[in-house]
């Protein structure tokens, strides 16, 4: 039987402290992807980290396939103020039909040093709730989705 040290010891929370932080930051960029423009203060991040911050517990809904198409009522124009929702929406309106790619391609022509990896990766999340509950249409395309506001 190996013998635990007090460095291994250490070092293995170490790790846990890192994988947290990195778990934390990941979910503070989904939840403003929810609440905002996606884009998280790193001001807010660092004051974070040294506040004690109590957290409410949250029941998860139950989800299920809504009953029928809502679509979604997009804007009109651009606004870099619009949340994640309304951007996609208003991509769609545009497009008309497109895979997740295409609405990030939108999104980063509009917006100031944009990266459309990163909001790819944003909205991937953001799309896939908005299928769930009704408000996009989403046709399977091989291994990808491609997605609309019209059934």
């Amino acid at each position: 039987m190996a013998k635990v040290t007090e460095e291994d010891i250490i070092n293995h929370l170490q790790e846990k402290i890192r994988f947290h932080q990195q778990e934390r930051l990941r979910i503070e960029k989904l939840l403003s992807a929810f609440t905002s423009d996606g884009v998280i203060d790193d001001d807010v991040n660092s004051n974070f980290a040294n506040r004690d911050v109590k957290y409410k517990i949250i029941k998860p809904r139950k989800t299920k396939e809504k009953a029928g198409f809502k679509p979604l009522d997009p804007p009109l124009e651009y606004n870099s103020n619009l949340t994640i929702v309304n951007k996609i929406a208003y991509s769609l309106n545009k497009i008309g039909e497109g895979y997740n790619e295409d609405i990030a391609n939108i999104i980063a022509a509009n917006e100031e040093n944009a990266d459309v990896k990163k909001i790819s990766q944003l909205i991937s999340g953001v799309l896939s709730t908005l299928k769930t509950n009704g408000l996009i249409n989403a046709r399977k395309d091989g291994r990808k989705h491609k997605f609309s506001l019209v059934k």
